[in-house]
């Protein structure tokens, strides 16, 4: 009982000397921001330098250091004034300076000293194969250890093909100190809208993913590769690549196979059927011109023999000239007719390889 009793009041006291020191500090604290405020740079000096080490609190802390900094920067003293910067970025690496109110001289020896001061950050991941970057800067893939500057950094680990992702804002290294992730990335989606009827199937990379119509459906980012099928109709084929919550909206256009069929086998037939047509009218014109240049020919061709020489001379002359006119007339027509009757029979050979069927 009275070992316990002993421990309670020894417990009383330690709380209360605490409680005192807290107080002595924050008073202590108090004159020196008001040593500050009123200009009184070496006293400020003085008192933070004593009541700084003693403040619990690390923001806290990180403050009056920077405070003391400041007033080392009124004093002249750059090297007294890095020292108190690199105490207070230690205390509290996201503590910054203010550069609409401090001087100059101070904001650029405070940022100066906080750009070389940095600590290790270790990040592992999975699924394997991701990659880290830090404030948008590449840094390789996970697992990643390497230097880091002290403050808030934002840190981004993601597959390659943006497939699984995780990403920190406020990740805070300080000081010669590690900071450790173990992140488990989260897995993100595209999505794919098919429109259109009833009926047809929707495939992705060869795996059917559903029917028409189709809302919404998730799938890995990445290449793809849609193809869209129902029977009776041509199948409809895209390769889309697909972002990450990006969303792709498809109304197919599928065409009926039978009337494509039925177009391919009309054609050639209709054009031969025509071509025939042509081919046999041309063959009965020639037959019939070719009988009648055959008559004509023959018939002046055969043209009695020669005139009798009777009369004078000149008069046997011209009836001789015309004799041979008239003979060599007949036989060109005859020639003719004969050459077009040859033609109309390789017409009609022609016309019987058409195919069968009425001609219209």
């Amino acid at each position: 009982m009275n070992v316990a009793c002993r421990r309670i009041a020894l417990l009383v006291v330690v709380l209360a000397a605490a409680r005192a020191q807290a107080e002595e500090a924050d008073a202590a604290l108090g004159r020196a921001l008001a040593a500050f405020g009123a200009g009184e740079w070496d006293k400020a000096a003085t008192l933070l330098r004593i009541v700084a080490p003693q403040i619990k609190d690390a923001a806290a802390r990180a403050r009056a250091y920077k405070t003391l900094g400041l007033a080392e920067i009124e004093r002249k003293r750059p090297s007294d004034a890095e020292s108190a910067f690199v105490k207070a970025l230690t205390a509290d690496p996201v503590v910054d300076i203010d550069p609409n109110e401090d001087p100059p001289k101070a904001v650029t020896l405070f940022r100066a000293v906080r750009d070389r001061l940095d600590g290790r950050l270790v990040v592992t991941a999975t699924p394997s194969g991701a990659r880290v970057s830090v404030d948008g800067v590449d840094q390789g893939p996970a697992p990643f250890e390497g230097r880091a500057k002290i403050g808030k950094r934002r840190v981004r680990v993601a597959t390659p093909d943006g497939a699984f992702v995780r990403e920190l804002a406020d990740v805070v290294v300080r000081v010669d100190r590690v900071t450790t992730l173990s992140l488990k990335l989260e897995a993100r989606t595209a999505f794919l809208v098919v429109g259109g009827g009833a009926g047809a199937a929707v495939f992705v990379d060869g795996a059917k993913l559903g029917d028409t119509p189709l809302a919404r459906a998730a799938l890995m980012p990445g290449r793809r590769v849609v193809e869209i099928r129902r029977d009776g109709f041509k199948p409809q084929r895209f390769e889309w690549t697909f972002s990450p919550d990006a969303e792709k909206v498809v109304v197919p256009e599928l065409e009926p196979l039978t009337i494509e069929k039925a177009v391919t086998r009309a054609t050639p037939v209709t054009t031969t059927r025509a071509t025939a047509r042509r081919t046999r009218t041309w063959g009965i014109v020639a037959l019939g011109i070719g009988i009648a240049a055959v008559v004509v020919g023959a018939s002046l061709y055969g043209i009695p023999s020669l005139p009798a020489h009777s009369g004078s001379r000149e008069s046997y002359e011209n009836e001789l000239g015309s004799f041979n006119t008239k003979v060599d007339t007949g036989l060109g027509v005859l020639v003719t007719g004969g050459v077009l009757m040859v033609s109309s029979g390789v017409l009609f050979a022609l016309h019987r390889e058409a195919p069968s069927g009425p001609l219209r």
